[in-house]
């Protein structure tokens, strides 16, 4: 059985993808990526860092959550794998009007300050106090350094030659109410890849999150389908 290898979104902890977990097969092998808490990487050295960590000698498909993206990409041209599932994510920086600004998020004031406004940006009427715990929580073990210069990162991306050299089926999950994200991402990647399979799930940014069981449901029977082809 293919074997879902977990990227996660910019906190990089891959603590939030626990209410995914409980959802998904019980016979579904899954591994969780954490990137390293301290090191400033950047989108070639997360690749390079995701590809030493793929499982060896057994199918697997690879998805990548919001800020993840470009490197599920990246692997997928590199690594092979049997599917690429993108969740709330995308090819090219989802916010070009703000590439110019990229020098500000080095100067900016501890996270904690944005933790309400972050809350309600990923979450939105959707959030829980479990699910506002487990956020705080993933911020705080990850170096504020690290996180900002993710998010430059973000700002800097643009994978959509090495999207077109993908050759596996590709699912893209898009939430109905993500304030993040624009929808235009998904419509990007769809126009580089025709054949992608574009899921619109209601729900907010954090997808996975808020609406696990529909998550989990769409990526059972998108990989379902791709094991009996």
């Amino acid at each position: 059985m293919t074997t879902i290898v977990l990227l996660p979104g910019m906190d990089g902890t891959g603590s939030l993808f626990e209410p995914l977990l409980r959802q998904l097969s019980c016979n579904r092998p899954v591994k969780t990526v954490s990137y390293p808490p301290d090191k400033q990487l950047g989108y070639e050295e997360l690749t390079r860092f995701v590809l030493s960590q793929l499982p060896s000698n057994q199918p697997f498909a690879v998805l990548g959550e919001s800020f993840s993206g470009p490197v599920a990409i990246s692997v997928a041209t590199e690594a092979k794998p049997v599917a690429l599932i993108l969740v709330c994510s995308f090819a090219v920086n989802p916010w070009p009007v703000l590439a110019c600004l990229r020098w500000l998020l080095k100067r900016s004031p501890p996270l904690s300050l944005f933790l309400p406004l972050l809350n309600f940006a990923l979450m939105g009427t959707y959030a829980t106090s479990d699910m506002r715990r487990r956020l705080a929580h993933a911020l705080r073990v990850v170096n504020p350094a690290v996180f900002l210069h993710r998010a430059v990162a973000v700002l800097g991306s643009d994978v959509r030659h090495r999207l077109a050299a993908v050759q596996c089926p590709l699912l893209y999950l898009q939430a109905t109410e993500d304030s993040v994200i624009p929808p235009e991402c998904a419509r990007e990647v769809s126009l580089i890849q025709p054949t992608t399979v574009v899921a619109a799930i209601k729900g907010p940014h954090f997808l996975l999150q808020t609406q696990p069981a529909a998550s989990a449901q769409v990526i059972e029977n998108f990989l379902c389908r791709v094991e009996l082809d």
